[in-house]
């Protein structure tokens, strides 16, 4: 059998991870622990423990029993409350008809012209194709060179598969 040193070894402690939940609960006022979760709901709502006294006992024992039962409930929901929203995952929205980013006017000679307004551009280093939407971020900065293999796309259904992806931002 091996020796125990009086020596413990945590990742989260070397990390920093366990400082900074503790700074994260103190700054905020919002416990990071279940049991710190517990304590803070039982405050709120001034429950004190139940002593056994003769007084106590004379009172009744529904009176006893309701603050506990309501404490647990609450403390029950709002675990469940924490660990759906940890749990939620977003779910793709389901769209009937695919939307259409293009402009249309008619010309000089009174024919109708189609403009597309998706992006489609190649990254400095030609390893990724990214197509912007005219509502994101970087859509004013990005400036298309068909020269060099970059696309306009009138919906999005086009640029994927076309091969490009989304931009993230």
């Amino acid at each position: 059998m091996g020796r125990k040193f009086g020596f413990s070894f945590s990742w989260k402690r070397a990390t920093g991870i366990s400082g900074l939940k503790s700074k994260i609960a103190r700054k905020t006022g919002i416990p990071t622990t279940k049991s710190g979760r517990q304590r803070k709901v039982g405050r709120i709502l001034s429950v004190k423990p139940i002593r056994s006294s003769s007084r106590r006992r004379k009172a009744g024992r529904a009176a006893d029993c309701v603050l506990p039962v309501l404490l647990v409930l609450l403390i029950a929901l709002f675990s469940a409350f924490i660990t759906s929203a940890q749990t939620e995952t977003p779910q793709p929205k389901a769209t009937a008809t695919p939307r259409i980013y293009s402009t249309e006017t008619v010309n000089a000679e009174g024919t109708l012209v189609v403009q597309c307004l998706i992006k489609g551009n190649i990254s400095s280093n030609k390893k990724s194709k990214i197509y912007h939407l005219p509502h994101q971020r970087d859509y004013e900065k990005t400036i298309i060179d068909t020269s060099k293999g970059e696309m306009w796309f009138c919906t999005e259904e086009e640029a994927v598969e076309a091969g490009w992806r989304a931009a993230k931002k």
